[in-house]
């Protein structure tokens, strides 16, 4: 592809202090082909104005209700057509090359279906654990790297290799870009981490304005996407290390672990359908799947995490549930037998 068609689409709620900033440093990309589309979920701050006024280049669609992150950039994508999708966070301000380095990353590969962005400040970028929960692992690379999902505040993805509407609508935000990666690497293809592609984040500014949401909202969707997308069997594998996670949030925050159990008893119906959807789309098996991920429960340091995450890397090792570190330790044991061979 030639400087393919890049729809930039930017879901906004009640976020006009951010979009003079943001929308100024997208529109000043070095990448020739791209279109910018602003959807609205239904502010009341006066922001279509302001873009309209300010920014009369911007596609502007309108939604009656606040949809949220999942459900703004569904919309976004059905109403676009550029041959490659980026979804933008409002509360960003992008560097002049930042499209442009998301295009090759992600046009580099025909088995690459999405990349994302570095963000400026991170010393390391995070995987999954086998529960869900984001862990940062990996120091930043110097080069286009595999990663387990992109992450949602700036990625780039291939319209003809996704499905429409890519995101489950009911998870409104947060854990929507891991439930997008997963299913990605299900299917059996590739993401990687983009570090020239580069930004600054102010970090959930939308995410704040719903506070009380955020614990309730972060949990539940973790514990949809184990629900969703691990094969029978790895579920029953994973089953006690939930129960061990469940613990130690629920005396910070009961209220929200029994809300989240009674979502899930009151839509079991719902959450069977989707999963038996989602696995007939699968092609490739977990064990593929969870080498990206880490057996750590937590990324906290001191004596009391050690302990656990050393009984969980025995029981992963038991279960042959085979994390990114057992690989790597395969690794270097036959670089150490390379080397007793060679001394020999």
């Amino acid at each position: 592809m030639n400087n393919p068609k890049v729809s930039i689409i930017i879901v906004n709620w009640n976020g006009k202090h951010l979009l003079k900033n943001c929308l100024t440093s997208v529109f000043n990309q070095t990448y020739p082909n791209y279109e910018v589309v602003l959807v609205d979920n239904a502010s009341t701050d006066g922001s279509v104005e302001y873009v309209k006024k300010n920014f009369p280049k911007t596609k502007i669609i309108v939604n009656e209700e606040n949809l949220g992150w999942s459900g703004g950039n569904n919309i976004g994508i059905e109403k676009t057509d550029g041959e490659l999708i980026v979804l933008l966070n409002n509360d960003t301000i992008v560097d002049e090359n930042w499209l442009e380095e998301l295009v090759k990353a992600v046009t580099s590969d025909e088995k690459i279906v999405a990349a994302g962005s570095r963000v400026y400040g991170e010393e390391k970028i995070a995987t999954l654990n086998l529960v869900g929960i984001c862990i940062p692992t990996f120091s930043i690379p110097d080069k286009i790297t595999p990663v387990f999902f992109p992450a949602g505040c700036s990625m780039i993805c291939k319209r003809d290799l996704i499905d429409v509407p890519p995101f489950d609508h009911d998870y409104f935000m947060y854990n929507d870009d891991i439930y997008f990666g997963w299913y990605m690497r299900l299917k059996g293809y590739e993401i990687v981490y983009a570090p020239s592609s580069t930004l600054d984040h102010l970090e959930s500014t939308s995410g704040k304005k719903v506070r009380g949401l955020i614990p309730y909202l972060e949990d539940r969707n973790r514990l949809l996407n184990v629900l969703l997308f691990y094969e029978s069997s790895t579920l029953l594998k994973i089953f006690p290390l939930l129960i061990v996670s469940f613990a130690f949030n629920i005396l910070s925050n009961p209220k929200d672990r029994f809300k989240i159990i009674s979502y899930v008893m009151r839509n079991m119906g719902a959450i069977r359908k989707k999963r038996k959807r989602i696995q007939n789309g699968r092609r490739i098996r977990d064990k593929d799947i969870i080498k990206y991920m880490t057996y750590k429960l937590s990324g906290k340091g001191g004596p009391f995490y050690e302990m656990v995450n050393k009984l969980v890397y025995w029981y992963c090792r038991l279960t042959k549930l085979y994390t990114y570190e057992f690989y790597d330790q395969i690794h270097v044991k036959r670089k150490r037998s390379a080397v007793r061979e060679v001394d020999k």
